[in-house]
């Protein structure tokens, strides 16, 4: 495959030898048959300065084709779209090349002009025999051949002669790709195409392997006159004794004449004449074991071959036949009144066709969004029973304890003949208890919302002293623990503060000590305290009661529901949510959690918050 594109490659640098022909020709060039002085500097600047800096030339055709425009010459205006389009080819912008090209022979069609016209088909004909098509190629010489004689233009002939001559040299039929060559520069009569034909025909002869034959051909063109600014005629010339040089094994030669060819090469931008001596040199390098050189030229040789095999090209030879289709089907109109019919029916047939596939694809489509529709309402659905048991299954938890708490206080006060102290005592009790009950109601409820319109509570972060909080849950649960005689102490320092939403800190206190009352044996002990570390304030909820299997421990905070519950010492039930509730809460206050416990060892919980300062107490 490399042969292949590099042999594609050397076919390429000479095709570009041929796109100064309808213009480098002295008498009746386009342009000449305008009177405007300026558009004739302009012409004239932008031909000599194409092989040798082809950038410049295009600005002076631009300009050309602003002033043809301007002064409303369409001759001249064709001409410039014509030869922006050879300008860009030698760049190797393709795209650019098949634009101006195409919108000259649009004009030189509208406008009768056969010499344009004749220059734009051999153009396009120059396209085809880029990309291998040679068929297609020898089809737009033939129109080019044919405008040219019609109009009396025999000094291009040579020119589209000298085109067919490659094509028959690129198929291997190297007698008719001579005998093309040489009618060329017959009928030439010393004009440009002579010239190039010199570089062409020593071409034909490598591909012979008649080599003393290919040498002095370009032996020949080198020491032309016309040759000396031609850089473009250089760089390929150098570039075939080069070929030659290798092919006999003088290596030193070869490198000297492919760096000559390189040079002329980046002299006038040319991609495919580089990439071509690049090859060459590399090659000759590593014959002569200079491999460090040789690798330098591969590299040259690989950026060239990239930028010239890049996905443009295909797009251009894509569009090129699109174009080439249409202008056909404008054709079929001059066509019989029967063809028509036929046309119309196909047309018809084809408009039908896309007709019912446009509405094959609406219906999948549509069917396609039902389905994604319905399948996200079916989510939804599922996701708002689970949000509905959840939210069940949450008050109930973290209600059930207070309010068991509160309902065991009036059987008291209604059981008992209680001192009016003692009553007293036991109001101001059921009061915080009723105030604390219904602010972690309306909070679980804002919970509930949240989890059904948005990613759950945002914290309201303050800053917070845990010790007052833990102070207030405790109070909850003081005669709970004193019906089972458990000892609670809170030895949290008052004056550290963390960060957090003191609601939300409230309900992960009230879970973590009602587990550990709920799980601690009668007579039991409670030990609130705290660690410091660094920035981070570690708050201990510590019991002595029944431990958590190891089992239980590994998946206590990736489970909810009734099925993670377990009796408490004296038979108390919850619904297995609690801790549920609170990691998210820990996690929506940036905040860690971690259990130490073995069963009959108690359980030990760790709550981590980052400190907000320390204040003494």
């Amino acid at each position: 495959m490399q042969h292949s594109l590099t042999r594609t490659l050397g076919y390429l640098s000479v095709i570009l030898l041929l796109l100064s022909i309808s213009h480098l020709l002295p008498a009746q060039s386009p342009y000449k048959e305008t009177t405007d002085s300026m558009l004739l500097r302009l012409n004239e600047a932008a031909d000599r300065l194409l092989y040798i800096n082809p950038d410049s030339s295009i600005q002076y055709s631009v300009k050309a084709r602003e002033r043809a425009d301007q002064i409303g010459d369409q001759p001249a205006l064709t001409r410039a779209l014509i030869f922006l389009g050879k300008a860009y080819y030698i760049k190797g912008s393709y795209e650019q090349s098949l634009k101006y090209t195409t919108s000259g022979l649009a004009l030189a069609e509208r406008t009768g002009d056969k010499p344009n016209l004749a220059s734009a088909c051999n153009g396009i004909g120059l396209i085809y025999l880029g990309h291998d098509q040679y068929d297609l190629a020898l089809q737009e010489f033939r129109k080019a051949v044919d405008l040219a004689g019609s109009d009396g233009d025999s000094s291009h002939i040579s020119a589209y002669l000298f085109n067919a001559g490659i094509c028959f040299d690129q198929t291997g039929e190297f007698a008719k790709a001579l005998t093309y060559l040489n009618r060329a520069m017959v009928s030439d009569k010393g004009r440009h195409v002579s010239l190039m034909a010199l570089n062409r025909l020593g071409e034909t002869w490598l591909h012979m392997k008649q080599f003393d034959t290919a040498v002095r051909y370009y032996r020949q063109l080198l020491s032309d006159p016309r040759a000396a600014n031609d850089s473009w005629e250089k760089t390929f010339a150098y570039a075939g004794l080069a070929q030659v040089s290798y092919a006999r094994g003088q290596f030193d030669s070869a490198a000297a004449q492919a760096h000559a060819s390189l040079n002329f090469a980046q002299q006038i931008h040319a991609k495919w004449d580089a990439e071509r001596a690049a090859k060459i040199l590399a090659d000759s390098y590593a014959a002569l074991h200079q491999y460090q050189k040789a690798h330098e030229c591969m590299v040259v040789d690989k950026l060239y071959n990239d930028s010239l095999y890049s996905d443009s090209r295909e797009q251009v030879v894509n569009f090129l036949k699109l174009q080439q289709r249409e202008k056909e089907n404008q054709q079929l109109k001059d066509l019989s009144g029967a063809d028509q019919r036929t046309i119309k029916l196909r047309t018809v047939l084809l408009i039908g066709a896309c007709l019912l596939a446009a509405l094959l694809i609406g219906l999948a489509l549509m069917f396609y969004r039902n389905y994604k529709i319905t399948h996200k309402l079916s989510r939804q659905l599922e996701t708002s029973n689970q949000l509905k048991d959840q939210m069940f299954s949450v008050i109930s938890h973290d209600l059930r304890s207070p309010m068991a708490a509160m309902q065991q206080m009036l059987e008291l006060m209604k059981a008992r003949n209680l001192p009016e102290e003692e009553k007293n005592k036991l109001y101001d009790l059921f009061y915080r208890q009723v105030i604390l009950n219904n602010n972690m109601l309306n909070n679980l409820l804002q919970w509930v919302t949240t989890q059904l319109t948005g990613p759950g509570i945002v914290p309201k972060k303050e800053e917070v002293d845990p010790s007052q909080i833990i102070d207030e849950v405790l109070s909850v649960y003081t005669y709970l623990a004193g019906q089972k005689k458990i000892s609670m102490t809170n030895e949290v320092t008052t004056g550290v503060t963390i960060h957090g939403d003191k609601e939300q800190l409230k309900i992960i206190f009230q879970n973590i000590i009602g587990n550990a009352v709920k799980f601690t044996h009668p007579g039991g002990t409670i030990r609130l305290f705290h660690t410091l570390s660094d920035d981070t304030v570690t708050l201990h909820v510590k019991d002595n009661g029944v431990g958590i299997p190891a089992p239980k421990l590994a998946t206590l905070f990736e489970q909810s529901g009734p099925s993670l519950s377990t009796y408490g010492t004296a038979r108390e039930k919850g619904t297995g949510i609690g801790l549920y509730l609170v990691r998210q809460f820990v996690e929506h206050n940036d905040g860690k959690i971690y259990i130490h416990s073995a069963e009959n060892m108690g359980t030990e919980t760790c709550v981590s918050f980052a400190c907000a300062g320390l204040k003494e107490s």
